[in-house]
């Protein structure tokens, strides 16, 4: 894969990495929990790598949180405030954010069943 993180990946990557140091969690635990090199963690953190989905699943079982708060992000997609300190249409972000996060989600949404 190439360098360039796509825009819904970026999001989730973000906040992998913000949860993780917010726990004091560091590149090396992480790496072990998941039986990875700490370089091959660092890559998937850096975007370098796609992160599979039982990838992802397992991040968010180490991190104790809801796979789907790792999708949800509270940094505006777009920057909201505009040179006359005014908001975009709240609706126009709602709408990209949906168009971002829907598809990613969808797909693990199947996968909650399966832990039962």
């Amino acid at each position: 894969m190439n360098a360039v993180i796509h825009e819904k990946n970026r999001k989730a990557i973000l906040n992998i990495k913000s949860i993780r140091t917010q726990k004091g969690y560091s590149q090396e635990y992480m790496a072990m929990k998941m039986k990875i090199s700490q370089n091959t963690f660092s890559k998937l953190e850096l975007g370098y790598m796609e992160i599979s989905l039982t990838r992802f699943l397992q991040i968010a079982e180490i991190l104790e949180v809801e796979y789907n708060s790792l999708l949800v992000t509270t940094a505006p997609l777009l920057p909201l405030v505009i040179k006359s300190q005014r908001y975009l249409n709240c609706n126009f972000a709602k709408s990209a954010i949906h168009r971002v996060v829907t598809p990613f989600a969808t797909g693990l949404a199947g996968l909650t069943n399966l832990s039962a």
